[in-house]
């Protein structure tokens, strides 16, 4: 295995919240560690993320919860992989959700690819 890779699995069962001084979806994951202890971990998905997932642009809290809970699987896979591999604070981005899901990255306009 890896040096810093984690083998626990992170458990969500916390009440998620929106975050409006950050645009972002708080929620909290969870492990218990050797000792049996509960040990949590903040985590966080991005407006951007979420607006990706649902389709959408401009969305208000309400409507970012709402993808939220529509696609919690998908966002709570992202973090524990970032926790996995040693990310104590996970946040979820949109660049995080089209690697996942094979997309291909958007270039700002005007942007190059560097050929090799």
């Amino acid at each position: 295995m890896p040096v810093g890779l984690r083998r626990m699995k992170l458990n969500f069962d916390c009440r998620p919240f929106y975050e409006p001084s950050i645009s972002a979806v708080k929620f909290v994951g969870y492990h218990q560690d050797s000792q049996g202890h509960d040990q949590f971990v903040l985590c966080r998905v991005s407006r951007d993320a979420l607006e990706h997932l649902g389709g959408v642009t401009n969305a208000n809290g309400d409507q970012l919860m709402a993808i939220f809970h529509s696609v919690q699987a998908k966002v709570y896979a992202i973090a524990t992989a970032q926790y996995a591999i040693g990310v104590k604070r996970p946040l979820v981005t949109k660049d995080d959700v089209q690697k996942q899901n094979g997309e291909k990255e958007e270039k700002p306009p005007g942007a190059q690819s560097v050929s090799r």
